[in-house]
């Protein structure tokens, strides 16, 4: 139940105003190939360091 609460404030705080704010400036965000290029690279890395 608690958990419940909290994921949901989270959800209409600070997802809900990363969202507005993405929409008011698309320019600030990340395309979907950045994201999987930046992923691959982390994974690349703890993999050397591992």
């Amino acid at each position: 139940m608690v958990r419940d609460r909290t994921l949901e404030t989270w959800l209409r705080t600070e997802v809900a105003a990363a969202y507005d704010d993405m929409k008011a400036d698309p320019s600030k965000g990340f395309s979907a190939d950045d994201v999987l290029e930046s992923l691959k690279a982390a994974t690349k890395r703890r993999t050397k360091a591992g």
